[in-house]
């Protein structure tokens, strides 16, 4: 395919000439504030340190890792894990001061009056490119909701019922034999994750996608066939160039590209595979209060893990 080499965890890779492997230390004992500890943030942190600087991150999340550790809770993506332990780890060596479950704010960082700041706040989820009429009724989560282990339990009394049943056979919410309906806008990795967890937990899976087939970012990787073998056996339906025009309570309207007319497919549960948004108002906040304020990550804009590291490489040399 003619694609060039590269790695998600090592921007060296790409960039050698860009980043020596030896680089002496500057601006010893500089404080440098990160916000974000995902792999951006992460990385930001590393490098600072490792130029000499004095570094605390703080993280609004119990865990580190960010979306990374959120894509690794998908059915075959542990190994995703790695890269946050990797991170964790060299911090730790480093003496890089930590802080989780912290919801920083603009006030809590001029506070502390310091000349450099780092913003790596990921994303949200998004509601569609245009938004989706009744992306916030009740029985509407994202995919961010499923991976964390949200409970997958629609509103529809009738389903409502099924779980409560099935609760007093097993002890547990399970959710078995709901009508899951997927809005996969993005074709990713974490969308078709999560149409195989949610497969797997016994829920009647349906994928909706405007492309003309499901998963065209895993063709570059060659995991779509394993991914179909996988997932085909649930019994999932893959519904391809059709559009979602609403949502409704228990069920989507949706329009094929190539036929006239809508149609309604039932739902219990509308699960939004959408593309996210940047979390920029902490950024923005700050904006000309801060004598060096950079952001990096997806908090610019959603994107790879491969670029999120290179953005935290380029400023912690920097920062």
């Amino acid at each position: 395919m003619n694609v060039a080499i590269s790695c998600s965890v090592n921007p060296d890779v790409v960039h050698a000439q860009a980043f020596p492997s030896e680089k002496p230390a500057s601006k010893n004992g500089q404080k440098v504030y990160i916000v974000g500890g995902g792999p951006a943030g992460l990385e930001a942190a590393r490098t600072a340190a490792l130029r000499g600087r004095v570094v605390v991150l703080y993280e609004r999340n119990t865990t580190l890792g960010g979306a990374v550790a959120l894509a690794a809770k998908g059915p075959g993506r542990g190994e995703l894990q790695l890269i946050t332990d990797f991170l964790q780890s060299e911090l730790e060596q480093l003496g890089v001061e930590v802080h989780t479950d912290v919801e920083v704010t603009a006030e809590m960082i001029l506070a502390q009056h310091t000349h450099t700041v780092i913003i790596a706040t990921g994303a949200i989820a998004g509601t569609g490119l245009l938004s989706i009429p009744g992306h916030d009724l009740p029985h509407v989560i994202d995919i961010r909701r499923v991976l964390a282990g949200e409970p997958v339990v629609g509103t529809n009394p009738s389903h409502q019922r099924r779980c409560a049943a099935t609760a007093a056979q097993s002890g547990e919410m399970k959710g078995e034999g709901q009508r899951v309906v997927v809005v996969d806008e993005t074709d990713s990795h974490g969308v078709l994750a999560t149409v195989e967890l949610l497969a797997a937990t016994g829920k009647n899976v349906e994928v909706v996608t405007e492309d003309f087939y499901v998963g065209r970012d895993l063709v570059p990787t060659h995991d779509l066939v394993l991914w179909k073998q996988r997932v085909l056996p649930y019994g999932i339906v893959v519904t391809p160039h059709t559009s979602v025009v609403r949502i409704e309570p228990g069920k989507v309207i949706v329009v094929d590209r190539f036929a006239e007319g809508e149609r309604e497919l039932p739902a219990d549960v509308v699960v939004l595979g959408t593309y996210e948004r940047p979390a920029q108002e902490l950024y923005m906040a700050l904006k000309g209060q801060v004598p060096s304020l950079f952001r990096i990550g997806d908090c610019v804009a959603p994107r790879r893990i491969e670029q999120a590291i290179l953005e935290g490489r380029q400023v912690g040399e920097q920062g």
